[in-house]
């Protein structure tokens, strides 16, 4: 009978190609695809160098560089030919929603859009509708839930890479394939394969090997490989269930946290270590309890909904809470599918002041302003929960621009004990993130002012002294040692996020608030 290795990670992966959020939606899969990741591989195999010296300088970390040495060129020459032919069709349909959204953009002025259909691109009958806004520009809608055919699906191509490389050494996540080496295992196998909850159990039971290799039809290097994978040891767990009283709150690193009573747990944004032998302090994803309760997302950005965690607790999760969605929209797709992908049945959404009863308590989604680049997004939340007798505010990435709002959304939900806030105030630029998906890229000046920053601190402030709290917590600032890989960023001492944290320290205690800055892990009860 075997474990995981305590520092065996498992990367999803579509297509050699780290499995975000944006990859489980076909629409922008395919937008990725074509105007994102062949753009970059193109450049590496134009100028491998010029790549491998940006790569090698720390400061240029999270640009769209491919950390691979010169000497893996004909690998990468063969991705983009696999590229090429495996996502034909995506990268079809791609091209064909460019392409009709700029003949929309010209020729509808106005007028019935019903002779547009007729002149629709194959890729897109049938999955498509044409709609004018409110300002009487036309658009197009996707109906996400007819693009299910062979054609949109991804699942041939998604993977599970199984290596014991250090978090910490991972390449940007936007930018580099993970190509297999030596020692690495890939197994290929859809993110719904229920035979993966197989490996995610043996990160804290033990099973064996040999049975589970056979169930995943792993050949015999396949099986040698993956025994290098495994341990005799059970990894260390840090005391995963709470059986004391009141709640127990433990703070996994970035905007991870857990929430838990005897009888109830309630995990937000679940991203952590996978690594259970890391020296630090930190809680990995063997201190989770074998039992999850509700798993609650806040917004789908890569930091927040994190398919290669999801796939690892799967098993323990009852149910999943997600935000609405803006139905149809390229930049904001169905987080519901999303999950359906990944596996999940029971899933519950939420539109802004609906409440889910918990336990002895209740979750309320509350409005999430700003963070996404003054997109039509819909599909985030804010979160209070009233657990025991703990009220907790979690005001996430929110920008809060308009203080009006937190006067409405006291009404609403009354005080709070305790506030979690975001302070990455100088964040990425639109097109880090959202630019594949833009039919019009935008100008530079526009594109650096339109970032996916959250508050400052006196918007930070203006916010939470409305609630009148007792405590604070800066949170989701994105500096935990392993997470640099999705983050691409690292903060120089004297950056504004810090000097801006500071700030809002000064803030909370002159008005009698305590205040903490989270990093690594944390643990309170209350």
């Amino acid at each position: 009978m075997a474990y995981l290795s305590g520092d065996t990670n498992l990367q999803p992966l579509v297509g050699n190609w780290y499995a975000w959020c944006h990859l489980l939606a076909p629409a922008p899969l395919a937008m990725n695809l074509a105007h994102r990741y062949l753009g970059t591989i193109k450049s590496f195999i134009r100028n491998p160098q010029v790549h491998g010296n940006a790569s090698r300088d720390p400061s240029m970390f999270g640009g769209p560089f491919v950390s691979l040495s010169p000497d893996r060129l004909d690998d990468v020459v063969a991705l983009q030919q696999a590229m090429e032919r495996d996502f034909s069709a995506l990268l079809a349909f791609a091209g064909d929603v460019k392409s009709f959204n700029q003949t929309l953009q010209q020729e509808a002025t106005g007028h019935s859009l019903d002779g547009f259909y007729d002149r629709l691109p194959q890729s897109l009958k049938g999955c498509v509708e044409l709609l004018y806004d409110n300002m009487n520009q036309p658009r197009i809608r996707f109906i996400e839930e007819l693009m299910t055919g062979a054609e949109f699906s991804s699942r041939p191509h998604q993977s599970l890479l199984l290596s014991n490389q250090p978090e910490e050494e991972r390449d940007f996540f936007l930018s580099t394939p993970r190509l297999p080496q030596a020692g690495q295992l890939l197994i290929n196998a859809p993110f719904a394969d229920p035979r993966l909850d197989m490996l995610a159990r043996m990160r804290t039971a033990p099973a064996d090997a040999k049975e589970v290799a056979s169930a995943l039809e792993l050949s015999e290097e396949q099986a040698r490989i993956f025994s290098g994978l495994c341990s005799d040891e059970a990894p260390k767990r840090n005391s995963p269930d709470h059986d004391g009283g009141g709640v127990r709150i433990r703070y996994f690193g970035h905007a991870c946290v857990m929430l838990q009573t005897r009888e109830t747990t309630i995990l937000i944004d679940p991203l952590m270590s996978s690594n259970a032998t890391a020296a630090d302090r930190r809680f990995s994803v063997c201190d989770l309890p074998d039992k999850i309760d509700y798993v609650i997302i806040t917004h789908g950005h890569q930091d927040h909904l994190v398919p290669e965690i999801l796939l690892q607790i799967r098993h323990k999760v009852d149910t999943v809470v997600i935000p609405r969605t803006n139905s149809g929209s390229l930049v904001d797709p169905s987080l519901k599918l999303m999950f359906r992908e990944l596996g999940f049945e029971k899933i519950v959404t939420l539109d802004p002041f609906d409440e889910i009863g918990v336990g002895d308590g209740k979750v309320v989604s509350i409005p999430f302003p700003g963070e996404h680049c003054d997109l039509d997004i819909y599909s985030r939340q804010g979160l209070f929960v009233r657990l025991g007798s703990a009220s907790i505010l979690f005001l996430v990435d929110s920008h809060a621009v308009c203080e009006s709002l937190y006067d409405k959304i006291r009404e609403r939900i009354g005080p709070v004990d305790t506030v979690f806030v975001g302070m990455e105030c100088d964040g990425a630029p639109l097109t880090w993130l959202y630019g594949p998906l833009m039919f019009k890229p935008p100008q530079r000046k526009d594109d650096e002012s339109r970032c996916m920053s959250s508050s400052n601190a006196d918007q930070a402030f203006a916010a939470i002294r409305r609630f009148d709290c007792k405590e604070v917590y800066v949170y989701a600032m994105g500096q935990e040692p392993w997470l640099r890989f999705i983050m691409g960023l690292e903060y120089a001492p004297d950056s504004v996020q810090l000097a801006e944290c500071e700030k809002l320290a000064e803030l909370c205690r002159e008005a009698g608030m305590s205040f903490e800055k989270l990093d690594i892990a944390a643990e309170m009860i209350r």
